[in-house]
């Protein structure tokens, strides 16, 4: 018998929003995994090692985002968003955001497990009533493509650890904490 081969899926977004949407996550949100390559173990390859050229080679599925937006959107967060996990075991972006004018607000409590990609003109805020820190050297690392960085609300928020941040930061309420241990790399 020939057997059964077959490539993995795709996960699905766990959530997509687009412009005028105004979401508050407290709870989790999670991209879908993708599906493993599927082979029978009766199925041999006829052709020796390596992919067999009757079918190509075969890939694992990705993973989801957790959440994608795609342009005037606004994301608050105080629970938790994560990529899915592809058949290959490698995570998809948590967040991406796409067409400009999005904000991902950051409260206490956030987590973010993947990284948070966009592709330019969004913002990036720090915001709630709770104050809180944040790493800002996973500026750059995990958090990448934003052009402005805003803290709002009555909440003080600490930025620890080595950054290499530029451009504007904007404080709308309570207060910002530049802490990096003594070094610089806050400009704007």
């Amino acid at each position: 018998s020939m057997g059964w081969v077959g490539a993995g899926g795709n996960g699905g977004a766990g959530i997509v929003a687009g412009s005028g949407s105004h979401l508050a996550n407290s709870g989790s949100i999670a991209g879908g995994s993708g599906g493993q390559v599927g082979i029978d173990p009766g199925y041999g390859n006829f052709f020796g090692p390596g992919p067999n050229p009757a079918i190509g080679a075969l890939t694992a599925g990705h993973g989801g985002a957790g959440a994608i937006l795609t342009g005037g959107a606004v994301l608050t967060n105080s629970g938790s968003i994560a990529g899915g996990l592809g058949g290959d075991g490698t995570q998809a972006d948590a967040i991406d955001l796409s067409g400009g004018s999005n904000v991902l607000i950051l409260e206490a409590g956030s987590t973010i497990a993947g990284n948070v990609v966009s592709a330019g003109g969004d913002t990036l805020a720090f915001g709630g009533d709770t104050d809180a820190s944040f790493d800002a050297g996973s500026i750059g690392a995990q958090y990448q493509g934003f052009a402005q960085f805003m803290k709002g609300d009555s909440s003080t928020w600490t930025l620890t650890g080595p950054a290499s941040v530029s451009g504007a930061w904007l404080v709308f309420g309570g207060g910002l904490v530049l802490n990096n241990g003594g070094g610089t790399g806050y400009t704007g």
